[in-house]
């Protein structure tokens, strides 16, 4: 539907429209293509190996990339950089982390799952962006909800659910004592965690930079499809754009803020800052129904296989921004319905 939709309506517009970009079509028309490309080709090849491959394999990948993370800033002193702030965790490695975690107790080694789990959240103490607070709260929250209330996994494993209670009574006061160790030293983590509790101003001017931009790109999309209800319903398309109608932009420098150049000095703004925004741009609210609809339908399916919570970091945080992060979401949910074998 997202492909369908956004290819015909921005094809209309490129054709008959003024102001499409070319270089949007592109842009967006080239992710959705290799995303439904690399779901065919999982899809049309599916079979019990395959599938138990990549169930298998997935976690231990992800865990010898915090390790490796940990080993190059702390080690070698390789770090990326978050404007002028250091992001010791790769980006491709952020949002998806906290699974690690998930898989505790489908392990074999639960030692090593905790002690690279507690290196990951340590990392992130230092440098998780917004979107990554929030994907590791969710996350925890999923982990701790199971692990003191569901009766069902306690029956199963309860020598790991005694064990792991235990260890998070002793860890939690040391991620506190960390939180406050770092609150002088202006991380990316501190700065962000920031951002987040902005939100909850009973004043939107009295929201950060970061948050405010994302919830004026939304704002302005309503308002400039007020009158054009298929454009509302279904968006503009691929190569589609906002303007500022509500001017709610007016002071701010949105030079470094993750637009091009053109859109800035035109006023036509191509994409928006997270899913939020670009999906209802692209292809309206109804293919923003259409995603939260899935994450729903994953969410319920995590409580029996942990790999569907990359539902929540691909689609709900990072689609149509990062082709990577689509073909790992893609690969944890297909390895996801490993657990409909035994079923």
């Amino acid at each position: 539907f997202l492909a369908i939709t956004g290819f015909l309506l921005g094809g209309y517009g490129f054709l008959f429209l003024e102001h499409y970009e070319i270089t949007a079509v592109l842009l967006y028309g080239t992710y959705i293509f290799i995303v439904v490309l690399n779901m065919r080709i999982l899809i049309n090849n599916n079979n019990t190996f395959l599938l138990t491959l990549f169930y298998k394999n997935l976690p231990p990948i992800i865990g010898a990339s915090i390790l490796a993370t940990f080993f190059s800033y702390y080690v070698v002193g390789i770090s990326s950089a978050y404007g002028v702030l250091d992001m010791i965790l790769q980006p491709d490695m952020v949002y998806f982390g906290i699974i690690f975690l998930m898989g505790f107790y489908k392990s074999e080694y639960k030692q090593y799952v905790l002690i690279v789990s507690i290196l990951y959240i340590l990392m992130n103490l230092v440098s998780a962006t917004g979107h990554n607070i929030i994907i590791i709260a969710i996350g925890l929250f999923y982990f701790l909800y199971y692990t003191y209330f569901s009766q069902e996994l306690y029956e199963k494993d309860r020598r790991s659910v005694r064990r792991f209670r235990k260890v998070f009574i002793l860890l939690l006061p040391l991620v506190v004592i960390c939180i406050l160790a770092f609150a002088d030293m202006g991380t990316l983590f501190l700065v962000k965690l920031q951002n987040v509790f902005s939100l909850f101003s009973s004043d939107v001017n009295e929201i950060d930079t970061s948050p405010y931009v994302r919830i004026a790109t939304t704002m302005n999309i309503v308002d400039n499809n007020k009158r054009n209800f298929i454009g509302l319903l279904l968006g503009q398309g691929f190569g589609g754009y906002f303007t500022d109608s509500l001017n709610m932009f007016a002071g701010l420098n949105l030079s470094d803020g993750g637009w091009p150049d053109l859109d800035v000095r035109t006023g036509r703004y191509t994409r928006g800052h997270d899913t939020f925004a670009t999906v209802p741009l692209l292809n309206g609210f109804l293919g923003l129904g259409i995603l939260l609809y899935m994450c729903y339908k994953y969410a319920i399916f995590a409580k029996r296989s942990y790999m569907a919570y990359a539902i929540f970091p691909w689609i709900v945080f990072t689609f149509y921004f990062n082709i990577i992060y689509g073909i790992i979401g893609i690969c944890f949910l297909y390895a996801a319905e490993h657990e409909n074998l035994s079923n």
